[in-house]
């Protein structure tokens, strides 16, 4: 047996298979059989080929009348009880197996002593003579191999292990299909049916595995997955993966040797099949396929263009995959998707051009560089701004038709495809329309925004002219940087640099995400919704008019959700509760409409969304314009709602007017606390102080009420009111010297008021005008003659007073809307005082 075995070793065609031995007659170096024995039943056609221990026969079976595969002892009745009984083992393991892959046994016997059996005749060749073939064709040789390696994964569950798995032990019939034979060598898992020896090698040279090499006795269905993968191997590069010039050097090759690679001999060899012929020819059994199946899994998911399991699936791997496989889809939801984003892009996009394109226009004015393109486009686009609203209703129907468009194209069968063009169109229509102008506005505008304070506050400074302005202007800077006050001038200059180009740096990032948001809100979200409710219609057989009337429907409602959501992210909100019962009534409309529900419910909710629209409009508007609306107020009661829509405004943005508004406001409705608030909130806005309309506006809302300001709050007052009140040539000089002249009175200088009260006058008269700032100059002299003890002359002050208010309201009045009517509650406020210091 160990020459035999020894032989086996230096011949790799040791074991006998049909198709694949030598034909008689040939140099094949065995000794010639026995005289051919005669066999009841059979018919000896030719002799097929022989190995070092059997001889294989084409024979017909007279009895059934068919051609088989005769194996017969090449030794005959002289073979030995071990070849004897390892003819048997053969024979009973391809019996025990059922298997289009594997040659089926047909029949068993022996005549005389000659052991032989049946086998199913193939037709066709081995696969040892298919290499040009299946290496010219690699997708074929890797279909192949899967092919194979299901045979191997049968035989393995019926505890069959072949141990000599190579291209010549599998046939090739005339349709390509594999089929594996010689089963010479084979082992039975679940029995004592090993004949080997430890230390004996057992299999063929170059296609064994190192612990078949090694003759270790411990071989498990690990040896035929190594065989599997030396077959690729073969099958790719030609040649098998261990060799040598004799089969001694093959075999001490496999035993030392590293696994080779694919790319060794054929540097185009796909990467994934070189992972593959790894993974399977791991030189520690535990490290292959758990089974030949986990290998044809992956040979063809190699194949289809799927993640393998040797190779981590990576969400770009998953991405190309579903885009290979779904390639209709992808092309008809893109389309979609892309006419969607144009259409709605366009929308969002005409008025941030024309924002763009009027900067343009303004630096032009100025005499800086322009170009004359963006100031053609913003000449254009004023035309236009009148229709944006109007193309903006154009949003509904371009979601409906693209949803529309989108499942026609595609056409989904299942749910999954449905969803899977929806996300695929929505992503496109997203993308697009940030890119048109949905995005890049609110992009360029955080980033802008950032530094906003900064850069003006550094171009105003520019144009100071008087020592007390720069001096003030210094003065922000430093409250508002405090460190700056410790820097030299060079230092000083560099730090807000870098300040404000830090600034616009860092308001990218959330400038990017806000504008993706608005995106996803405005196009993404509801196209992909829309298109998914669209593909349950279509999957419902619902067609026509009945399934386009049903998706725009839809989109309406889902539109508007989103629209109505979008507010949150907005600067300033409507009234939550609005907006979440707003959100509540869309969804309810949105389910009536996917369950398809009475055509009454439906048609009852259609003006739902307009009332929640409206309303929500008002409120938002009424908030913005709060400050304007309080001056429409008839009583208490409507001011105190204008002002309670005011601190919604002021809680959520900073608006210096509107904040001064209502301060006046909240002292008037003689609330104390909410007019504090305002106050600090004013004057944590210092750094814009240098403005002298909002150092008066700071000064005058500080000194109403003294009483209620801390000694710093009153010093800054006072120290602004003289600020402002040095802008002789300004439009506002008569404000800036009335708020002058209450700080006077306020630190006691009845005397200086008095003056400042007839230079405000003297200037009103020269412009022959009154208003309520004459008004509240005689209110002030009021308040300067009490203190002063005059009495006669205070009530004389006030008369003169109210009726400068008198005209001033009536001037000011125009449509039932005072606009200036914090004016005249600066002089209420301070009526009220001169009453109560009267008494």
């Amino acid at each position: 047996m160990a020459d035999e075995n020894s032989k086996e070793i230096e011949d790799d065609q040791a074991t006998i298979l049909p198709g694949a031995i030598p034909k008689p007659g040939s140099d094949t170096g065995k000794p010639p059989s026995i005289a051919v024995p005669s066999i009841d039943n059979y018919e000896i056609l030719d002799e097929l080929g022989r190995g070092g221990m059997g001889v294989v026969y084409k024979a017909r079976d007279t009895k059934l009348d068919r051609v088989v595969a005769l194996k017969m002892i090449l030794g005959g009745k002289f073979a030995s009880d071990e070849e004897i009984q390892r003819f048997r083992i053969e024979g009973e393991s391809a019996a025990r197996l059922d298997h289009p892959g594997i040659v089926p046994i047909y029949d068993t016997g022996q005549v005389d002593g000659n052991h032989f059996f049946a086998m199913k005749f193939i037709g066709g060749s081995s696969l040892l003579d298919k290499l040009d073939e299946y290496q010219s064709d690699r997708r074929a040789g890797c279909e192949l191999i899967a092919k194979i390696a299901d045979a191997v994964q049968h035989a393995h569950q019926r505890a069959v292990l072949h141990r000599d798995l190579k291209p010549a032990n599998v046939l090739i019939d005339s349709d390509g299909q594999p089929a594996i034979t010689d089963f010479g060598l084979a082992k039975r898992t679940d029995g004592d049916s090993e004949l080997t020896q430890t230390g004996l090698v057992m299999g063929t040279p170059g296609f064994m595995s190192p612990e078949q090499a090694a003759g270790r006795k411990d071989v498990t269905t690990s040896a035929d997955i190594f065989s599997l993968g030396a077959m690729l191997y073969w099958i790719i590069t030609g040649e098998p993966p261990f060799k040598g010039e004799t089969g001694i050097q093959a075999v001490m090759k496999t035993i030392e040797g590293d696994t080779p690679s694919l790319r060794l001999l054929v540097p185009d060899a796909n990467s994934d099949l070189d992972l593959i012929c790894q993974k399977a020819m791991h030189r520690d059994p535990l490290q292959r396929y758990s089974s030949a199946a986990a290998m044809a899994d992956d040979l063809r998911a190699w194949l289809d263009g799927e993640p393998l399991s040797v190779r981590r699936a990576t969400a770009m791997n998953m991405a190309s995959v579903w885009v290979r496989k779904n390639l209709r889809t992808v092309l008809a939801a893109c389309a979609t998707g892309l006419l969607c984003g144009l259409i709605v892009g366009g929308i969002l996009g005409v008025a941030e051009l024309r924002n763009a394109a009027e900067e343009e226009y303004r630096a032009q004015q100025l005499g800086g560089e322009s170009s004359s393109t963006w100031v053609s486009i913003f000449i254009g686009l004023r035309q236009l701004s009148s229709q944006w609203f109007l193309l903006s209703y154009l949003m509904v129907p371009a979601v409906a038709l693209c949803a529309f468009l989108c499942v026609r194209w595609v056409r989904p069968k299942t749910r999954e495809a449905n969803i899977a063009a929806a996300v695929t169109c929505g992503i496109v229509a997203s993308a697009v329309t940030f890119l048109l102008g949905g995005g890049w506005g609110i992009v360029s505008s955080a980033s802008v925004d950032r530094g906003f304070r900064d850069i003006e506050l550094l171009s105003s400074v520019a144009w100071l002219e008087s020592e007390s302005e720069r001096k003030l202007a210094r003065r922000a800077f430093v409250q508002r940087y405090p460190g700056l006050e410790e820097m030299g001038a060079a230092d000083r200059q560099l730090a807000i640099r870098r300040k404000i180009m830090h600034d616009q740096k860092t308001g990218l990032t959330p400038g990017i995400w806000m504008g993706v948001c608005v995106a996803i809100l405005f196009t993404g979200l509801p196209l992909t919704l829309t298109s998914v409710l669209s593909g349950m219609l279509w999957r419902q057989g619902i067609r026509g008019w009945q399934w386009f009337g049903c998706t725009w429907e839809r989109a309406a409602y889902l539109l508007l959700f989103f629209l109505v959501l979008s507010f949150l992210l907005r600067p300033v909100w409507p009234s939550i509760w609005l907006v979440v019962a707003s959100l509540a009534m869309f969804l309810l409309g949105l389910f009536l409409a996917v369950r398809m529900s009475s055509w009454y419910l439906r048609v009852g909710m259609v003006p739902v969304p307009f009332i929640c629209m409206a309303l929500i409009g008002s409120d938002y508007q009424g908030m913005l314009h709060s400050v304007w609306n309080a001056g429409r107020a008839g009583d208490e009661v409507e001011l105190r709602q204008q002002m309670e829509n005011s601190d919604r405004l002021l809680a959520q943005t900073e608006r210096s007017y509107d904040r001064y508004a209502a301060a006046i406001g909240w002292l008037y409705l003689g609330d104390e606390d909410r007019y504090q608030h305002h106050c600090d909130k004013l004057r944590s806005s210092f750094e814009f102080a240098y403005r002298p309309e909002i150092a008066s506006r700071i000064a005058k809302v500080s000194l109403l009420r003294p009483d209620l300001q801390t000694e710093d709050n009153l010093d800054l007052a006072e120290e602004l009111a003289e600020y402002a009140s040095g802008f002789e040539s300004s439009d506002l000089a008569n404000q800036f010297r009335s708020t002058r002249a209450l700080a006077e009175l306020r630190r006691g200088n009845y005397k200086s008021a008095l003056e400042w009260n007839q230079k405000c006058r003297a200037l009103r008269a020269d412009q022959k005008e009154y208003d309520y700032t004459v008004a509240t100059s005689h209110a002030v002299d009021a308040l300067a003659h009490v203190r002063l003890g005059e009495t006669d002359l205070a009530r004389a002050s006030l008369e003169l007073g109210r009726k400068a208010w008198q005209v001033a309201r009536q001037d000011t009045m125009q449509d039932g809307v005072d606009e200036r009517w914090p004016d005249w509650a600066t002089f209420q406020v301070l009526e009220k005082e001169i009453l109560k210091e009267l008494q």
